[in-house]
């Protein structure tokens, strides 16, 4: 089901309704979440574009919005929000039905790749990928980075561009493809392994120094398509 994560508001954007998926996707009790204000579940900075989004829902403008929610543990979550007006006699406004999905990933990584662009806009050649791989790590919270290119079209050996090490640049190096994860993405397509990348490839020399855990790779083409 798409939308798991439900809650209906009266016209004071006073809570009424909520499910328990909703307390859980914002860690709260139930009880303290019904007959309070939706403003007690946001961060004070945010209020006031929630107060104008409100009025622009219940004229029926304003699409999807996303909206930061405040976690009860202080973090923040982000949802995307889908709000249904409620009518007592189909005449008089009494509310929203409100559906949230839970977006929180995807807001990080949008607003960690639009860093990446800020810190790397005034790079070029070698500069470039060396402030790219760090900022990778850094806004993508990885414990390192690195981009590499094949010696030679065709060639099954990468000669690395830039890596940091989740400290400092490293000096760069090239490397064979095979027993490498590299392998399965050069050329080919996205790979994620989220677990155990040490042990399912074990020939790859530098995932144990690294203390790998994780894996995510993307392969990058010239604009002649060529890997």
């Amino acid at each position: 089901m798409l939308f798991r994560s439900i809650a209906i508001v009266d016209a004071n954007a006073t809570i009424t309704f909520a499910n328990a998926q909703c307390g859980r996707l914002l860690g709260y009790e139930l009880g303290i979440m019904i007959g309070h204000s939706v403003t007690e579940l946001l961060f004070k900075e945010d209020r006031a574009a929630f107060h104008e989004i409100f009025a622009a829902q219940a004229r029926g403008e304003g699409g999807r919005p996303e909206m930061r929610f405040r976690h009860s543990d202080g973090s923040e979550v982000w949802c995307l929000i889908s709000a249904t007006r409620r009518f007592e006699a189909d005449i008089h406004f009494t509310g929203f039905l409100v559906m949230l999905t839970d977006i929180t990933q995807q807001v990080h990584i949008r607003r960690a790749l639009e860093c990446i662009e800020r810190a790397t806009a005034a790079s070029s050649g070698r500069a470039f990928f060396e402030r790219l791989v760090e900022e990778l790590a850094r806004n993508l919270n990885m414990r390192a980075a690195m981009v590499g290119e094949l010696v030679a079209p065709g060639a099954n050996r990468v000669s690395m561009l830039a890596l940091w090490d989740g400290h400092k640049l490293c000096e760069p190096y090239e490397y064979d493809l095979a027993g490498t994860p590299c392998d399965n993405v050069v050329g080919k397509q996205l790979c994620f392994y989220p677990r155990d990348i040490w042990q399912l490839f074990p020939a790859d020399p530098d995932l144990g120094p690294l203390s790998a855990e994780a894996y995510i790779g993307t392969p990058l083409f010239s604009t002649k398509g060529e890997p």
